[in-house]
């Protein structure tokens, strides 16, 4: 036996032990790649890494199994989830694309994922990258582009074990770090496989070792299986792997039979579970036959005892070798390719934004590309691209760049492709205009592709201009026509299928559009119109699988100081944090917990407010979660701690003293960023000085309110430049220093100016303000001078029933909470 030849197995082990070594002392490059074919060890690898880091107290290791990572055979992390990574994420793998998409960093995320579990130094194993979900694939991105802020703050080592069949995901690993080390394992030999025979301690013959090379390749999965036909049938049954795969499915049907399972129904449920494209459950395929969940899940134990199939410790099923399933796949679209059309109805009533597998079930169908494939094609590289998805986008331009396509599909392809290297690029606004006006005038897409092309352009233009030309605003008004109405491919080239609406495309336009349309334009009324569209898309069943849908709805639950009364907002918090809560999206959960201590605020409710923010505090000190901007909790808690004050205090001189208390605190917030927390902060201190009548002080925090957001006046109504919100407050401020020093005149002409200025965000409350407008003008026609304790608490009369909302919405020198607005 040749020693060289021997080593291909012995080396894997080998291999195995050396990686562990350098594990345990901490030298190990900080991701290493392995490549091979299906059946040359890299699982053996894997296995044999973690069974001797088993122990290990130093490093913990994790496998992924399906979408969750767990340690030692035991459960690690529920769901990557964050609609978590979405929704944001999220790119638009509704899952992580969706939460990911918001303003939180990328790394902030990730430390919250990860923080629990780095007490020790990790080994995070990935199988075969190339077939495993959106989500963990981009999960182990962004594990590999920040792992060295996460050592920095942890002080531990983080690496990653990642195998695959490909070499594409090497190069988004390159692209990430350097510290990466490539293992490409040498193919198994015939010798291999006599030597692998050999372990098993039964005797084979020359001419079978020959004609399991021969059938196998050097794939030990085959190989096994080709092994136990041997010793059941002999020789005589085997020509091809295609024929053993024939026998096994019949020796399958007959022990259906058995089970009073038809061979009909037997071979159904084995064929449509060669197609699936990763791992699968019971379920997933009785929704694709549509059969009874027990005859699917005897069948496929059959299949199973038949080691035909194998099942994880999820019970997801996969085949035990990439050859059969190859092999059987092909007998299925000999004899049943109608099951194409039952995938892409799964993938389309289920998961719709899986645009690469519908895409790709649909073009198989036809044998060749079409209108309604080409576009789903178009959308799963729009989403590949946000999300850096490299192996995504090489399986799309293996399929696009075939000789066989028709060439008007490679052209729009390309011009595609030049198109998001431009967003995505270093390119000039007048660059990205031009392509965009160019691929939208000359080529005629799909209205869901035309949708996506806009959106991503309004992205572009919302994150990079100010959008001070009439054309930007033009483009917001086309996605808000986009999510307006149904958004539907064209299927009269197949008729097999129904034409379906594109509500996830909808509801991530939405939820990407819905920040400008509050936050910049402060425009409440197209907000609430969104919101409600939002809501009635969320309970159509196409939005449900991924969960985008119902992650929206509680991200604007979690908003319910928008849409609904103060009074009334509390079961939209509960809603949004029972929801946040059962799918541990921590950050989330807290930041809803922080919007409802804002709320509480409005409502005297100050005691519960501040166990709100002491709750969200403790909690994810616990859980070792970073809050994001969390000054805003701050705020909140020191705004309710003075509001809680000044309520038991029974003399103004008390109330002051809790004021200057507050300005200290709030003064502690203050950093050089430039951001709404920052504004809220200093507007927040400048009532505050007014109210310890110290009128120095409050000019000079104007005016480095002012010098930060880029204004000459921040109180002057007129400039439409400057947020209502901030224009009113400080037209109130300016308000009570012309009455305070008896300006008289001004002072009711500053009055007159507020009569119809109401904050888009405050409308619902409209009756306060022209009750507060009717008070100042007694107060400016009889002369009457004013204590800041007075124009707080006794500028309007109020009636009992009215003590609730009319405490907060009644001060003179108004306070903020601060909500999470600009979080989508």
């Amino acid at each position: 036996m040749s020693t060289d030849i021997k080593n291909n197995l012995e080396d894997r082990k080998n291999m195995a032990d050396e990686l562990v070594t350098q594990y345990i002392k901490k030298d190990a490059p900080s991701v290493i790649f392995i490549q091979a074919g299906y059946g040359q060890g890299k699982s053996y690898i894997i296995e044999c890494v973690l069974n001797k880091l088993k122990d290990e107290k130093s490093i913990k290791a994790y496998r992924n199994v399906d979408n969750e990572f767990i340690p030692e055979f035991r459960s690690f992390v529920s769901k990557i989830n964050s609609l978590s990574i979405s929704g944001g994420a999220l790119g638009f793998s509704i899952g992580l694309g969706l939460g990911w998409n918001n303003n939180n960093s990328n790394y902030m995320k990730i430390r919250n994922l990860l923080s629990t579990k780095l007490k020790s130094n990790i080994l995070i194993c990935v199988e075969n990258i190339s077939d495993v979900s959106d989500e963990v694939r981009l999960f182990t991105t962004s594990i590999i582009k920040n792992i060295p802020a996460l050592e920095k703050e942890f002080h531990k080592r983080i690496f990653l074990l990642i195998t695959d069949t490909q070499e594409s995901y090497q190069e988004t690993v390159y692209k990430c770090t350097n510290l990466c080390k490539k293992i490409e394992l040498s193919t198994y030999t015939k010798q291999d496989i006599k030597t692998f025979l050999e372990m098993k301690k039964s005797e084979v013959s020359e001419e079978n070792i020959e004609l399991i090379w021969t059938l196998s390749q050097g794939n030990l999965d085959t190989v096994d299986f080709l092994f136990e036909e041997i010793l059941i049938n002999e020789q005589d049954y085997i020509s091809t792997l295609k024929d053993v795969v024939e026998r096994r499915i019949s020796i399958i049907k007959s022990q259906g039979e058995k089970c009073e399972i038809s061979g009909k129904k037997m071979e159904e449920i084995v064929f449509s579970a060669s197609l699936a494209l990763k791992k699968f459950s019971a379920q997933f395929i009785k929704d694709i036959v549509n059969e009874k969940i027990i005859d699917v899940e005897t069948g496929l134990n059959i299949a199973r005892q038949e080691s035909l199939v194998k099942k994880d410790l999820k019970n997801y099923y996969d085949f035990i070798s990439a050859d059969i399933q190859k092999y059987i796949a092909e007998i299925t679209l000999e004899k049943h390719e109608s099951l194409l059309i039952s995938y892409y109805n799964f993938y389309t009533q289920n998961e719709q934004d899986e645009y690469y597998l519908r895409a790709y079930y649909i073009y198989r169908y036809c044998g060749q590309m079409c209108s309604h494939a080409f576009s789903l094609f178009i959308l799963a590289y729009s989403s590949a691209r946000q999300l850096a998805d490299d192996i995504k986008i090489e399986k799309i331009e293996n399929i696009i760049k075939q000789s066989q396509i028709d060439k008007n599909y490679k052209e729009m392809y390309e011009v595609i492709c030049d198109y998001y290297d431009i967003l995505f690029g270093q390119s000039s606004i007048a660059e990205v205009e031009q392509v965009y006006r160019n691929i939208v005038q000359k080529y005629s897409w799909e209205l869901p592709v035309k949708a996506e092309i806009t959106y991503e352009y309004f992205s572009y233009i919302y994150k990079n201009t100010d959008l001070n030309k009439a054309t930007y605003r033009n483009t917001l008004d086309e996605c808000i026509n986009y999510v307006m109405n149904a958004l539907i491919i064209d299927t009269q080239d197949i008729t097999t299928i129904k034409p379906v609406d594109e509500t996830i495309l909808r509801l991530k336009i939405i939820y990407g559009i819905s920040p400008c349309v509050l936050d910049l334009l402060n425009d409440y009324d197209c907000f609430n119109r969104l919101y409600h569209k939002s809501q009635e898309l969320s309970y159509n069943g196409n939005a449900k699988k991924h969960g985008i849908g119902e992650y929206i709805e509680n991200v604007f639950n979690r908003k319910a100081f928008l849409f609904a009364n103060p009074a009334a907002c509390s079961i939209y918090y509960e809603k949004a944090k029972k929801y946040f809560e059962n799918n541990e999206i921590w950050i989330e959960y807290y930041i809803t917990l922080v919007c409802q201590a804002g709320t509480d605020i409005v409502i005297q409710e100050f005691g519960e407010s501040i166990d709100l923010c002491n709750q969200a505090e403790l909690e994810a000190k616990e859980k070792n979660i970073e809050i994001p901007q969390i000054e805003k909790l701050y705020n909140n808690r020191i705004i309710a701690e003075f509001l809680l004050n000044e309520q038991r205090v029974k003399t103004p001189h008390k109330a002051i003293t809790f004021a200057r208390t507050a300005i200290r605190e709030l003064k502690k917030l203050i950093n050089k960023e430039k951001n709404t927390t920052q504004l809220v902060v200093y507007t927040n201190i400048c009532s505050l000085y007014l109210y310890t009548e110290n009128d120095k002080q409050y000019t000079i925090y104007k005016k480095r309110l002012e010098k930060l957001y880029g204004c000459k006046d921040i109180s002057d109504i007129t400039d439409q430049n400057i947020d209502d919100f901030y224009r009113y407050y400080f037209s109130w401020f300016e308000l009570y220093r012309k009455i305070v020093c008896e300006n008289w005149e001004d002072a009711l002409q500053q009055i007159e100016q507020l009569d119809n200025f109401v904050p888009a965000l405050f409308r619902k409350q409209e009756v306060f303000w022209l009750k507060k407008n009717d008070a100042v003008k007694a107060i400016i026609a009889s002369r009457k001078k004013v204590s800041p304790y007075d124009f707080c608490h006794n500028l309007v009369e109020t009636r009992r029933n009215e003590q609730s909302l009319s405490k907060f919405f009644y001060r003179g020198l108004m306070l903020s909470d601060l909500q999470y607005t600009s979080y989508v």
